[in-house]
């Protein structure tokens, strides 16, 4: 447990450094690249490089002082769990390959990182080891293993231009095609949204780390950095704004009906992960990096506050979380504050992103169509937020109140994203947007979000407290579709069956079939062979002893 304190320590130490950095490297704006030549074939050069700039640096310090903070409260969660250490050496594992994926420079180092990342995320959905995170962690790994195929193929396609660097290279339209399929699976857009929720069978600090601001924001990083190749084609952003925004509306329909608390707040991941998607399309990268960020912090406030609930309630439905314990008030606060901030509450983290990209949708002239689906979506980001705070923190239930005590690893880790829920979004705002890109809007217009926030909870109170919501849904076909997420699951499960039989069919044909027969009938001519090859091996090397005996005579007469 020492060292872990130390792990911990070292993160936060190194997180500052970074910080610092970060403030250097974007006041002049400096950029180190670290080259280091592996293996060299032919007019190919294997290299892994390392890029220092400011979007790797303040990624990185963010992801550490989460990291940080997550170590921290497993100190409590996983206390007697007898896979303790285990469950730490692979946190610092996902972290390596994480901050590999990050401050790659080129494709080599880059699919390192990448197939880190989906090793460990597989272990550690698994962690029970139980049947059903083993179904999920194999789901997952499906998932994710086609964005992987996509992205060797793109390595190999790039051996056309004689080199693997993606820093200010613009590639070819086929290339962009397979990054992008490989951003949408490690990022959970359609079609491959399933395998987020399937992924909370894992550990709740897992989920704070990993579904909050590790592996669903690595998609979003990738296409950052080819941003100069995905700007100049205009197809691939309609492709982008399109895939996303269904995925919002699918994602954000979904978490209306569901009440596992950790599944909405995944369904609110993966609607988060849309919006900033949807800004890449309209060629805002720093904003979606920007958001990105923000939305790091507080989302994995809310999971680590979540965990708490679900430790003391032994539940994941939120129905069954209504006794208010007055020993949980700084975990009722952090929730909240974090919930307003994904929200979009005033001068909290989440507004600064969240108002910048609503604004960016309405002064753009897109299709009206879509911008109300877009701001429909908004609305109801906003009402799974407020449906978790008013059953956790207003609804009251029959049972007795359950006294619980936080311990003090969990205040200290929740205090520490807590401060920057508050004030990241306040600072960055300066650092990331330029000062050229301040809009003017009516008032109509900046005062709409504020608005939709309050009718929004006078609706989900009336609804939710005073009424009981089953009744407005009464349609079980409807209901059926959101909940299986508009039959991606099913599309999920076929994709799995498909592959399986196919795996079959060669299984008994070239293992079973014909190798087996080939291989065992002919297995003794083999071994034969094998002894001949000796003999001529040590025939050969008599004959060169041979001959360097005559040559050192020789040499001696």
């Amino acid at each position: 447990m020492i060292t872990n304190k130390i792990y911990s320590l070292i993160m936060i130490k190194t997180s500052m450094m970074l910080t610092l950095m970060f403030f250097m490297f974007s006041k002049f704006n400096l950029k180190l690249i670290l080259e280091w030549n592996m293996i060299k074939f032919l007019s190919l050069n294997f290299n892994m490089n390392f890029t220092f700039d400011s979007y790797s640096l303040i990624f990185s310090s963010s992801i550490l002082i989460i990291s940080s903070s997550i170590m921290l409260y497993s100190y409590y969660y996983m206390n007697h769990n007898k896979k303790k250490n285990m469950f730490f050496k692979l946190i610092m594992m996902f972290i390596m390959f994480m901050l590999i994926v990050i401050h790659s420079s080129n494709m080599i180092s880059m699919i390192m990182g990448w197939e880190g990342l989906g090793m460990i995320s597989f272990i550690l959905i698994m962690f029970y080891q139980n049947k059903k995170s083993l179904m999920m962690s194999i789901s997952t790994m499906m998932n994710n293993r086609i964005g992987d195929i996509m992205m060797i193929l793109s390595i190999i396609m790039m051996m056309n231009f004689n080199s693997w660097s993606f820093m200010n290279h613009k590639f070819n339209m086929m290339i962009i095609f397979m990054i992008l399929i490989s951003a949408f699976s490690k990022s959970a857009q359609i079609p491959f949204s399933s395998w987020l929720t399937d992924a909370m069978a894992a550990p709740t600090p897992i989920s704070a780390l990993v579904h909050s601001s590790t592996l669903v924001t690595a998609g979003i990083f990738l296409l950052i950095r080819f941003k100069y190749s995905i700007f100049m084609m205009k197809e691939m952003k309609n492709i982008i704004f399109i895939m996303s925004l269904m995925t919002l509306f699918m994602a954000s329909m979904n978490s209306i009906i569901e009440w596992d608390i950790k599944k909405i707040i995944a369904l609110s991941t993966l609607s988060q992960m849309s919006i900033m998607f949807i800004s890449i399309s309209m060629n805002f990268y720093n904003l979606a990096f920007f958001h990105l960020i923000t939305h790091a912090m507080f989302k994995s406030l809310i999971f680590l506050c979540a965990s708490s609930y679900i430790n003391i309630y032994n539940n994941q439905n939120i129905k069954f979380m209504g006794n208010y314990n007055y020993n949980m008030n700084f975990n009722n606060i952090s929730f909240n504050i974090a919930n307003l901030s994904l929200c979009g509450m005033p001068y909290l983290s989440g507004f600064y992103s969240k108002d910048l990209i609503i604004e960016m949708m309405m002064i753009n002239k897109f299709n009206i169509l879509m911008l109300i689906i877009f701001m429909k979506c908004m609305l109801i980001t906003m009402f799974y937020s407020f449906k978790m705070m008013i059953f956790i923190n207003i609804k009251k239930d029959k049972k007795q109140m359950i006294m619980f005590k936080e311990n003090m690893y969990q205040k200290i880790s929740k205090s520490m994203i807590l401060i920057f829920t508050i004030m990241n979004g306040n600072w960055m705002n300066w650092i990331l947007i330029p000062n050229n890109q301040i809009f003017n809007l009516p008032l109509k217009m900046k005062l709409l979000p504020i608005i939709m926030m309050i009718i929004n909870f006078i609706l989900i109170y009336k609804l939710m407290i005073k009424k009981n919501m089953n009744n407005y849904m009464k349609n079980k076909k409807i209901i059926m579709m959101i909940n299986y997420m508009m039959f991606m699951k099913n599309f999920s499960i076929n994709l799995k069956n498909k592959n399986y039989k196919i795996n079959i069919l060669n299984f008994k044909n070239s293992e079973k079939g014909m190798m087996e027969f080939f291989i065992n009938k002919n297995l003794k001519n083999f071994s034969n062979l094998s002894i001949f090859n000796k003999k001529i091996l040590n025939m050969k090397l008599m004959m060169m002893i041979m001959n360097i005996i005559m040559i050192m005579i020789l040499i001696n007469i």
